[in-house]
């Protein structure tokens, strides 16, 4: 999965409860869980504890076995759906693991031919969870959950990740996880540099000053390190302030005064490096910025929590640091782009309440543990903030320094930015991409780009019949 744009980002990617539980979980739970940490299984057996089994959804409790397509791999969604089926013995879960660009044309060929599964996963980095709902692929939770069910799930997840999840003023699915940005520093490269460790840059200015002294170019080989380069818009447009849409949802703005700011801020970088030297640089460094972190050929960069399991799982950790990502200083607070990992209940499901509470269960919501075990082995960022000041969360704090910090980037957050609800999300994303690559190669400005890309989006929005 790569997130919404991401043919600007250049890089790919692939949640409260109560108390912290106590106890220890089960062999078979924790090979599931250590083969995909790799190294981590004693971290994990300190770290994490079973829940007590959660208060029954009402639901139906007749024996069903649900399938669901996804695309996480088995590694990871195998041990979830045994834990789900430990609490709700009635329920087994049948997995249909899938690459991710195949899901929609199998789940579209499945709701036209009567025989879909129960529940899908919207990776949602393209909007795909509006496209599924406009297209009737998926089921608006109402005709599922009762209204003072729903009214509890809503109270107990952040706000955003409720609106994350509705189209049209429904509701379609609720998060699993999310994600949120923040800027992630080297503190050995802050060393080497005569620069405090612990202190990162709080301003657009200083990640500028601090970036040129964390530099290292060597005169013959060129760049051997990089302060900072990122080229991502849609992490930094709510930073500055800006939009895709408009508050109708109907009109595009990618040209928005904000996001024009943001672009030529971004393509400022390009300009303060030896454009020669830059170029032999990225050709020779991994194109994904968290691997390229990791191998220490930048030493800020602005990333996902993903990147801590990424440090995490070197032969030789280093030590870093996670902040907010600086703003203009006429946008107080901070601004998170977000996009989660959204399941949904298909369209003529043939087991709709069980998968109503495959579906809940996986946001964490009836849980003593908000779900924990999945960010062990995966760190995402949390979907409920009343799971997170419960302490729910604080053995993958304990195993992924800096994960603290991403939930509060999503909880503190005065600005969101979703990919569009729109049933052109997708061309959108990449009408933007083209455009900011066109700026980025000299070839237009960042201005006359967002023009145009707003010019391009909003006709085949139009085409589309628009957004319902």
């Amino acid at each position: 999965m790569q997130p919404f744009l991401s043919t600007i980002t250049g890089g790919g990617r692939p949640s409260g409860g109560a108390d912290r539980p106590s106890g220890g979980i089960s062999r078979r739970r924790l090979a599931g869980l250590g083969a995909g940490l790799a190294g981590a299984a004693g971290l994990l057996s300190a770290a994490c504890g079973t829940s007590k089994a959660p208060e029954t959804p009402a639901a139906s409790q007749a024996p069903a076995e649900i399938e669901y397509i996804h695309g996480f791999g088995d590694a990871l969604a195998g041990p979830i759906a045994e834990t789900f089926t430990q609490r709700f013995p009635h329920i087994t879960v049948r997995l249909l693991n899938t690459p991710w660009a195949e899901i929609p044309g199998k789940l579209t060929t499945g709701v036209a031919a009567g025989s879909p599964p129960d529940v899908v996963m919207a990776a949602n980095s393209d909007g795909r969870l509006y496209s599924y709902a406009h297209n009737g692929l998926i089921q608006p939770l109402e005709k599922l959950a009762g209204a003072n069910e729903l009214q509890k799930v809503k109270e107990w997840i952040h706000p955003s990740m409720w609106d994350l999840g509705t189209y049209t003023g429904k509701i379609y699915g609720v998060p699993m996880w999310t994600q949120s940005f923040a800027l992630v520093w080297n503190k050995n490269h802050f060393r080497e540099a005569g620069l405090n460790p612990d202190r990162p840059p709080q301003t657009l200015d200083e990640i500028a000053t601090f970036a040129e002294k964390l530099t290292k170019k060597d005169s013959a080989a060129g760049y051997s390190r990089l302060g900072y380069l990122h080229e991502g818009l849609n992490q930094w447009i709510p930073v500055f302030g800006g939009r895709l849409m408009d508050a109708s949802g109907k009109k595009v703005m990618a040209d928005d005064p904000n996001n024009v700011r943001a672009l030529e801020w971004l393509l400022s970088w390009q300009r303060k490096y030896d454009p020669a030297a830059l170029k032999e640089f990225r050709a020779n460094t991994p194109g994904n910025f968290r691997s390229a972190f990791a191998a220490e050929k930048y030493s800020m960069v602005t990333e996902n929590p993903i990147i801590t399991r990424q440090i995490k799982l070197l032969p030789a950790p280093f030590e870093y640091g996670v902040t907010f990502m600086p703003a203009p200083t006429d946008q107080p607070g901070t601004g998170c782009y977000t996009y989660g990992d959204i399941p949904a209940v298909c369209s003529g499901a043939p087991h709709g309440a069980q998968a109503w509470q495959y579906v809940r269960f996986l946001s964490g919501f009836g849980t003593e543990d908000g779900g924990v075990d999945k960010y062990l082995v995966q760190p995402q960022t949390p979907v409920s903030e009343t799971a997170f000041k419960a302490g729910a969360y604080k053995p993958v704090e304990e195993m992924y320094p800096g994960f603290d910090m991403y939930a509060r980037a999503l909880f503190e957050a005065k600005r969101f930015l979703f990919p569009p609800k729109i049933p052109t999300a997708a061309g959108y994303g990449a009408i933007l991409g083209k455009y900011v690559g066109e700026a980025r190669n000299g070839i237009i400005t960042p201005k006359e780009a967002l023009s145009r890309a707003t010019q391009e989006a909003q006709a085949e929005l139009d085409q589309a019949g628009g957004a319902r």
